[in-house]
């Protein structure tokens, strides 16, 4: 079937509704995945980017693209 010929989505109306039961369930179920063998729920450990490092070792050899990079990205800080 070409792409011409391709079945049109079905209208808004037409497509099934999700309960609010079902909903509940599905983030019981991603709550249960999240959890660790033990029952435990574990949580990232962020790090920063050393600043010092990034200034004099790895900023001369990258030409401090990532010293840009983390400075203007909202996902990475610093620290000393």
């Amino acid at each position: 079937m070409s792409k011409h010929n391709a079945p049109m989505a079905a209208p808004v109306s037409a497509q099934q509704h999700v309960s609010l039961d079902d909903l509940a369930a599905a983030l019981a179920n991603n709550n249960r995945q999240l959890k660790g063998r033990d029952g435990a729920a574990y949580v990232r450990q962020q790090r920063g980017h050393s600043l010092l490092l990034n200034l004099f070792i790895v900023g001369p050899i990258t030409m401090y693209i990532t010293t840009v990079y983390y400075s203007v990205s909202k996902n990475h800080y610093w620290h000393l």
